[in-house]
């Protein structure tokens, strides 16, 4: 397409980003960005196979031609129509010789008590994903769920997922923070970091910012407050402005 003439009548078009040393950074991929390509998928999920339809030349039917084979192969990788299906879990009861009855345990996907509907874990997955992993606020992330699945969830239980979710991964974040403490070398890199004290700061700007702590094979691991003393002075040099703190 010519950007020039793509261009709104007297609107400017728009500067290019300059990098250090005068260099114009070009639209698209850039030198040594990491690539990616559809590679061909030696294990298919699904084959279908596809055979002509129609009249022959010579006036036969080619629903009774001679199968030859597999010409030609083509893959396609798409999603599936993502639409809300509702299953119903009936929990049957038995009675044993002995004269006890026992009732199917619910399975996890129905958490909720007999008689009530809730929603599946791959529903709650995806909530908990946009609002952890892409910050998508709570409206908007029902409103998304409502136009992928057909069934939009309420804000308040959108939100109150997050809460769910935190209690679901604490085992884990505790496993994490003993590992951290246990390890001889702790590396945090390119910390976003708010520039400058005060309301009047409201950009948010990075500072690169690497934090390397070696522990004593002697005095045993980490100390792990000294650590966090050391990152809390870090932030404070970056606050007043003092970004070569290395």
């Amino acid at each position: 397409m010519n950007e020039g003439r793509s261009r709104l009548p007297g609107k400017k078009p728009p500067e290019r980003r300059t990098r250090q040393g005068g260099m114009k950074r070009k639209p698209g991929k850039q030198p040594g960005a990491p690539g990616a390509f559809l590679a061909w998928n030696e294990h298919p999920d699904k084959t279908e196979d596809v055979y002509p339809e129609g009249i022959c030349p010579c006036g036969a039917d080619l629903d009774d031609a001679r199968d030859l084979g597999v010409r030609y192969s083509h893959q396609v990788t798409d999603l599936p129509e993502a639409r809300a299906v509702t299953i119903q879990h009936d929990r049957h009861e038995v009675q044993c010789a002995c004269g006890r009855a026992h009732v199917a345990d619910a399975p996890p996907q129905a958490a909720g008590a007999p008689g009530t509907v809730t929603y599946g874990l791959n529903f709650q997955a995806w909530c908990v994903f946009l609002l952890v992993m892409h910050h998508v606020p709570v409206e908007r992330c029902a409103d998304i769920l409502g136009s992928m699945s057909g069934t939009r969830p309420s804000d308040g239980w959108v939100h109150a997922l997050l809460a769910r979710a935190a209690t679901a991964v604490a085992a884990a974040n505790k496993t994490i923070r003993a590992l951290i403490i246990l390890a001889r070398v702790v590396c945090g890199d390119e910390t976003p970091i708010r520039s400058g004290p005060g309301p009047k700061t409201r950009k948010p700007e990075q500072f690169p910012c690497r934090i390397f702590a070696t522990g004593d094979a002697d005095r045993g691991p980490l100390d792990v407050a000294q650590i966090l003393q050391f990152c809390a002075l870090v932030t404070g040099r970056m606050a007043r402005g003092r970004t070569g703190c290395r």
